[in-house]
């Protein structure tokens, strides 16, 4: 497969735009991540089952369910994150899309 960038920035993040935590140039950065990391994928992504490790907040836990995953598990290590996802617009998920809560995972080690 080869993948080509069309030179456009989408605007799948745009949503963020003025949340706390989000600068503007954050916002572009991540556009032009999405581009290059799910849009080109997203025949690869639909109907998967994908597994995010250190999913932070979920945002690109996020944007794979919003390409089409069928089922997306964030395991983020920070419970403070855990639930950041709740604040995500849901309707830029199909309805085929199932987006777990991020799994917090106490560390037994030591």
């Amino acid at each position: 497969m080869r993948v080509v960038w069309s030179g456009e920035i989408s605007d799948f993040f745009n949503f963020l735009r003025g949340w706390d935590g989000y600068r503007n140039a954050d916002v572009a950065r991540m556009n032009m991540r999405y581009d290059f990391i799910v849009a080109p994928f997203k025949p690869f992504i639909e109907d998967a089952k994908v597994l995010d490790i250190a999913s932070h907040d979920g945002r690109w836990s996020y944007a794979l369910a919003g390409a089409g995953a069928a089922h997306v598990y964030g395991i983020e290590e920070r419970e403070e994150l855990i639930g950041s996802i709740t604040r995500f617009p849901t309707r830029i998920l199909s309805n085929a899309s199932l987006l777990s809560t991020a799994i917090y995972i106490e560390n037994s080690i030591g």
